[in-house]
């Protein structure tokens, strides 16, 4: 009788673990190189910058700050990578959509972390969001996103 169960229980286990979904995960090792590299890229070119990186869930696991960048840096930085995050999509492109009023006027109010300026990427794995970066502190949010970029790029390799 105990072994029945226990063939049972087997194969019903294994059956369980292989209908488990495997999705790309950002692990908080490359969420650092991440930050790293976008934060050095801006440093490089003269720019004193926050930077945030979230994981699918939201969780920030990556932030560096210049001695330099302003306070508001470290709000921006995060919320702006909370927007990229939210709507699968560069901050940036979600602002352009809130100006041509493609955006239904309940989103807008759905979060006080939404910001309507460039500055914040999705990560993704062919086409899964697994997590976002934030610049803040750059003149414009066009170059927060090129350090952005260049912090995502710089990883390339380790997500897939």
């Amino acid at each position: 009788m105990n072994h029945k169960f226990l063939f049972l229980a087997l194969v019903f286990g294994v059956s369980f673990a292989q209908a488990l979904p495997k999705e790309p995960v950002l692990s908080t090792q490359v969420a650092l190189k991440i930050a790293k590299n976008t934060f050095d890229k801006c440093k490089t070119e003269g720019y004193n910058i926050s930077v945030s990186v979230l994981d699918k869930g939201g969780n920030q696991i990556a932030f560096l700050k210049d001695e330099n960048a302003g306070p508001h840096t470290i709000e921006g930085s995060y919320k702006k990578a909370f927007t990229a995050l939210s709507t699968k999509t560069p901050s940036s492109k979600f602002a352009q959509k809130l100006m041509k009023k493609e955006i239904p006027e309940g989103l807008i109010n759905l979060s006080k972390d939404f910001v309507f300026v460039g500055g914040g990427l999705p990560i993704k794995v062919d086409n899964t969001v697994i997590g976002s970066v934030g610049v803040g502190g750059a003149p414009s949010g066009d170059i927060d996103e090129k350090c952005a970029m260049a912090g995502i790029q710089s990883v390339q390799k380790e997500l897939k």
